[in-house]
């Protein structure tokens, strides 16, 4: 089985169809949203179709909770924190009910999958090198989690060790559609192949242009759309 796992779109409908375009012309049995499906980007309803349409499992993000419970934005920056209320006057109350109706976690044919970290993910810390994936070996209780949230794509494998494998704990951050943050601007995705425990990364061009037009003839900061130029 082939798993195709993408997270933090971040309402980038340019890079999401892209994205999903790929996925399919390199084929998969089952695609998992690793969450953040919204904020920072102009097009929040239609990536939500495209996620509930195509995916089987999507998991609840800290965008996706921040909408459901706006509380949760104290914990925001600024861009956040002005994106989502952007989003929560442009996306309808249908939307945010399913939202609320999103799990948290997801553990599938022994695998976590999950928005923040294997671990105490509602803390919303960020796994981004080896040194932040190897505080949460020894606390998982799957071998293998994967991950999104912080915009940076890696694979961190317990000792250091330099092959996935079913009995070595090992962490992967599948990067981001929508707004890359590794210093490359194009789409990132995943695809894990079940039966040889193998993974793939992958990224994929997608007219950034047309999604910063979109984003500078809204209320969004200018700043949301110059980034997606540097992948920061």
């Amino acid at each position: 089985m082939r798993i195709a796992i993408i997270s933090d779109v971040h309402s980038n409908l340019e890079a999401l169809k892209q994205v999903i375009k790929k996925l399919k012309t390199i084929g998969y049995d089952e695609l998992i949203c690793l969450g953040d499906i919204i904020g920072y980007g102009p097009d929040p309803e239609p990536c939500l179709d495209i996620i509930f349409e195509e995916a089987k499992y999507i998991i609840k993000g800290n965008h996706e909770t921040a909408v459901v419970m706006p509380e949760q934005l104290v914990r925001f920056d600024k861009y956040a924190r002005e994106s989502i209320l952007w989003t929560l006057e442009n996306i309808s109350e249908k939307y945010i009910q399913l939202l609320s109706y999103l799990r948290d976690s997801l553990v599938y044919n022994g695998i976590k999958f999950v928005h923040s970290t294997p671990v105490n993910h509602k803390n919303w810390h960020y796994i981004s090198n080896f040194r932040d994936a190897d505080e949460y070996f020894k606390y998982m209780h799957e071998n293998l989690c994967f991950i999104g949230h912080s915009h940076i794509a890696g694979i961190y494998i317990e000792r250091l060790s330099k092959t996935l494998s079913p009995t070595t704990k090992a962490i992967i951050n599948v990067g981001s559609v929508g707004q890359p943050r590794d210093g490359i601007r194009d789409a990132s995705f995943g695809i894990f192949d079940m039966s040889t425990w193998t993974y793939m990364g992958g990224r994929e061009k997608y007219n950034i242009e047309k999604t910063q037009d979109k984003i500078l003839k809204t209320k969004l900061p200018s700043y949301l759309a110059t980034r997606l130029s540097q992948g920061v």
